[in-house]
């Protein structure tokens, strides 16, 4: 993570370019640096300017709006770090999920995978038992989609970083696909302690 001076160094310069010239990647890159300044530098899971935070999500807007803009993932997937750290995981999530339906197929780019399996699993872990059959469906759903679209190998190494880090999540989310007779996490979650992977 760059220096806070120099975030604010570059939020200047990209709002004098966007006065010339207002494109994409300028509303991209300005919201990204505005994003930056807003976020814990360590764990970027608390606000510390929210300010910034808000200002980086109407860049984000704009740059919606340019040609390209609802086709271009890394925007969808920064709109929903954004959302996740001011807490509106709900939206957040719909973020994640248009970045990965517009991410072009074989992508590595599986950070996406990262914040969408997370955020599944402080639902499952938090939710009755009504909510928690909606959640597994979605989640064997996308991780099918995820194996489809994505590089499988790369998907393997962020769920193996993920089992380590959140373990216990990890494995109530994986009971509850298996006793909904939903194999597909499960099946993935065996995959990745195989030695030859």
């Amino acid at each position: 993570m760059p220096d806070r001076e120099l975030l604010e160094k570059a939020k200047e310069d990209l709002e004098k370019v966007i006065q010339v010239s207002p494109c994409l990647r300028t509303y991209v890159d300005i919201g990204q640096t505005c994003y930056y300044i807003g976020a814990d530098a360590i764990t970027e899971a608390m606000i510390v300017d929210e300010g910034s935070i808000n200002s980086a999500l109407v860049y984000f807007s704009k740059a919606l709006d340019c040609e390209m803009g609802k086709s271009f993932p890394e925007l969808q997937l920064l709109r929903g770090k954004c959302m996740k750290i001011r807490g509106e995981d709900d939206n957040a999530l719909e973020c994640f999920k248009q970045s990965a339906l517009v991410e072009r197929k074989g992508s590595s780019n599986t950070i996406i995978f990262n914040y969408m399996l997370e955020t599944y699993m402080n639902w499952f872990c938090q939710s009755d038992e009504e909510k928690r059959k909606v959640i597994v469906d979605e989640v064997d759903e996308w991780m099918q989609f995820f194996l489809n679209n994505f590089n499988k190998h790369t998907l393997k190494i962020n769920l193996r970083r993920l089992a380590h880090e959140r373990t216990q999540q990890l494995l109530q989310l994986c009971r509850g696909t298996i006793q909904s007779c939903k194999f597909t996490l499960p099946k993935m979650c065996f995959e990745i302690f195989d030695c030859e992977d």
